[in-house]
């Protein structure tokens, strides 16, 4: 069976306006960063990472790297966060498979996107690929890519890929310390996983302290975990349960619902530090359209009661959440936060259903 998702265009995408330099149309193999881009094979002196709970990106696959310059070092903040030395290039490239089912088929490759650590700013800079992926060229106005795909079910997904544009990078990376734009994931919670290196797996964090790159290993920060080992267990504790939401909602959600990020008038804090139940939602009611008003976001042991539910399940514009920078619904983190709320102890906040 056919799925067919695509969005209304109101307004072509905006250019850059940010000052983030770089002249349109320029080719990505000048900054060196691949070996082999068809296969994303970074170039020497360039590290590729994941991260432990990836941002869901249309069921994209992502390829992460980090170019530090020679002799540099990144350093630890206290909440965890690393600051990179002027001159890094965080790398990440976005493509879809040709099969889910078949990863020998391989993907296509759309876009890769450059946050560069200048001076004073983190400067974006979007690359587009052609189609046999010999080149990528920069495109500060962003594009809608038709994609195609099948998916794990032997389902066709079509819809039509948003590229950013530079500006729009602001949406997700806004900055409340006077940089602009931030890296979201790089953090010690988030980097702490085995990576297969060449060489062979290895924990990503001892494998830059040997490569010089991290003076020594940082202190662990607050526990983010792979919330699609527990989604998929369905044993899973309710404590599992609430770890694995907590780290969905992290990645997904708390670029933007954060103390000082772009939705903090919403009250609604979701970084894995949050403990406020206010903040995190519970019983809390919703001030934003969409759905039903009146809803608290988060009606403990009532999923189908929780406006959180019903925004992650709409692909409605103005309604849908995330806001950016997805189209479509993500069925598998949605059915974990209907589990972790359906587990909570009952709660009517106040009022019947």
């Amino acid at each position: 069976m056919k799925r067919s998702f695509s969005i209304l265009v109101v307004m072509a995408l905006l250019a850059s306006c940010d000052g983030s330099g770089g002249e349109s149309g320029a080719p990505i193999s000048t900054r060196g960063l691949f070996a082999d881009a068809r296969t994303q094979t970074p170039s020497e002196g360039v590290e590729p990472y994941e991260i432990v709970a990836p941002l869901f990106s249309d069921y994209a696959s992502k390829h992460r790297f980090i170019q530090v310059p020679e002799g540099e070092r990144i350093t630890v903040r206290d909440d965890g966060y690393w600051e990179f030395p002027v001159g890094t290039i965080l790398v990440k490239t976005f493509g879809f498979p040709i099969d889910a089912r078949d990863p020998s088929l391989g993907e296509r490759i759309i876009e890769t996107r450059l946050l560069i650590r200048e001076e004073d700013r983190w400067r974006p800079e979007v690359y587009i690929w052609n189609d046999d992926t010999s080149e990528a060229y920069l495109t500060p106005a962003g594009r809608i890519v038709p994609v195609s795909f099948v998916d794990a079910e032997g389902e066709t997904v079509e819809l039509d890929y948003r590229v950013p544009s530079h500006t729009q990078c602001s949406n997700c990376h806004r900055s409340s310390d006077g940089l602009r734009l931030r890296p979201l994931g790089p953090r010690t919670a988030q980097m702490d996983r085995a990576h297969g290196y060449a060489g062979g797996e290895e924990n990503q964090i001892d494998h830059l302290v040997e490569a010089g790159w991290l003076e020594q290993r940082p202190a662990a920060d607050d526990v983010i975990i792979d919330y699609d080992a527990v989604r998929n267990d369905p044993d899973a504790t309710f404590e599992e349960l609430d770890s694995a939401a907590r780290s969905y909602l992290h990645s997904n959600c708390s670029h933007c619902h954060r103390d000082g990020g772009p939705a903090d008038q919403s009250g609604l804090f979701l970084e894995i530090e949050a403990m406020d139940r206010g903040h995190l939602g519970v019983c809390k009611i919703t001030v934003s359209g969409g759905c039903d008003f009146g809803r608290a976001v988060i009606q403990p042991g009532s999923p189908d009661a929780s406006m959180m539910v019903c925004r992650m399940e709409s692909t409605e514009a103005g309604v849908k959440m995330p806001e950016l920078p997805t189209v479509l619904a993500h069925t598998e983190g949605v059915e974990l936060i209907r589990r972790w709320i359906a587990a909570m102890p009952p709660d009517d906040c106040g009022f019947s259903e």
